[in-house]
């Protein structure tokens, strides 16, 4: 079982959920800070297994307060191989965070930390640096989650403790998958994947309130969780972050 890493807002959010009948699998919060590491990746990108096998390793060493996520995009589907957990809203998220970062262009394997330090996926010295670093700041926000799944959807309840000029990402996780990849610059190789963003919610952050995800075909209920984290509206900079098992 895995807690929630991020504390919740106190005891009257508990009761909150205690009542609405949510699940209540939190971890507390460390007292030192937190790393959101997104990885946007492509099935179709010779570069990305490496990446991905750095990002594995790293989520093995840091399970209390490290926080990462595969974003697969799309745009190395037109080379022969359609990566399945692709999207065009995880192309674009990348696209606004170049913009937001100043980058002429986007890449793959591309690792974003904290939403204000962009490096090559890959680059295992660089990223345990910049999470290194991370982890000696206090978060600035914290955020109170549960989730329960029934009929084909997720009901995420959450708290967020500071909400101006806040946004809400709450995605919905696969623990892991593994894909015989046919065709395209990995063609022949077997790929592992670990914590791939099955779905993603932005929304404005409020002080309390729930959304619903629809859960994916195949999905099974031991391979899935939620991760939710808040940014700035303007910068994208991540003040918070906590996790949930799904009920």
């Amino acid at each position: 079982m895995r807690f929630d890493k991020m504390i919740t807002a106190g005891l009257l959010f508990l009761l909150f959920f205690s009542n609405n009948g949510y699940s209540q699998q939190q971890k507390p919060a460390p007292n030192n800070g937190f790393a959101v590491v997104e990885l946007f990746t492509s099935e179709g990108c010779s570069s990305c297994p490496a990446a991905e096998a750095v990002l594995a390793q790293l989520n093995k060493e840091h399970l209390q307060n490290v926080y990462v996520m595969e974003f697969h995009v799309d745009y190395w589907n037109y080379i022969g191989w359609k990566d399945v957990f692709s999207s065009s809203e995880y192309t674009k998220r990348q696209q606004q965070y170049a913009g937001l970062l100043g980058l002429s262009s986007t890449y793959t394997p591309q690792a974003i930390v904290n939403g204000k330090n962009e490096l090559v996926g890959s680059d295992k010295k660089k990223l345990r640096s910049l999470v290194k670093t991370s982890l000696q700041k206090a978060p600035g926000n914290t955020i109170g989650l549960a989730a329960s799944a029934k009929a084909g959807n997720i009901a995420i309840a959450y708290s967020v403790a500071n909400t101006s000029g806040q946004l809400l990402n709450i995605a919905l996780v696969q623990k892991s998958a593994e894909t015989d990849v046919r065709r395209g610059e990995n063609s022949g190789r077997k790929l592992k994947h670990i914590n791939i963003v099955r779905e993603l919610k932005t929304i404005a952050a409020k002080e309390k309130g729930e959304i619903n995800i629809a859960l994916p075909k195949g999905l099974s209920a031991g391979d899935r969780f939620i991760i939710a984290y808040t940014q700035g509206k303007d910068t994208w900079n991540v003040s918070g972050a906590a996790e949930t098992a799904i009920e």
